[in-house]
């Protein structure tokens, strides 16, 4: 993660003006005597081991936010995914109601003395949410021997997507 640019720029100013006060210090009190290039050579020394620890602890909260945001990431995607499941267990439950209509128009069928045929059937289901009509597409829906692209195309939905979906994770 780079760094912001006018974030280091103030930095370094600080760090300048520290160091030109440490020296002006130097050359008041401690090393009156000696000369420039001493208290420089003194101010950097004593920086240097003013800044190491911060420089080092700076890199290391730069290493614990990396992580906390990592685990974030990660909890973020478990709740997702747990909130797919949820809704996917919600959409199923109410479509059960739609199962149970198509079942009682099914046996509604028996019961008057009428026979139903794939096209009621299927009329039904779709009907009561149990089916979804869609183009059909070879990538997405395989091969078919019946089917050109674009064709009506049948797919299980509502409960029974989610039964046919839990047949394939098994």
């Amino acid at each position: 993660m780079a760094p912001d640019k006018s974030l280091a720029a103030e930095i370094e100013a600080v760090t300048e003006r520290e160091r030109t006060r440490l020296i002006a210090w130097l050359e008041r009190y401690a090393l009156a005597s000696g000369s420039r290039i001493d208290r420089e050579i003194t101010a950097d020394a004593l920086m240097a081991d003013f800044m190491a620890p911060l420089i080092a602890e700076a890199e290391t909260l730069r290493s614990d936010v990396s992580s906390l945001q990592n685990d974030c990431a990660n909890e973020i995607a478990a709740r997702r995914a747990e909130l797919d499941r949820h809704a996917t267990e919600i959409a199923a439950f109410q479509s059960r109601e739609g199962l149970i209509a198509f079942a009682c128009e099914i046996i509604g069928y028996a019961f008057d003395g009428m026979d139903a045929d794939g096209a009621d059937i299927q009329a039904l289901a779709l009907t009561h949410g149990l089916l979804i009509k869609e183009s059909y597409d070879p990538k997405r829906h395989g091969p078919s021997m019946e089917a050109e692209p674009g064709d009506d195309w049948y797919t299980l939905a509502g409960p029974l997507a989610l039964a046919e979906q839990e047949k394939g994770d098994a």
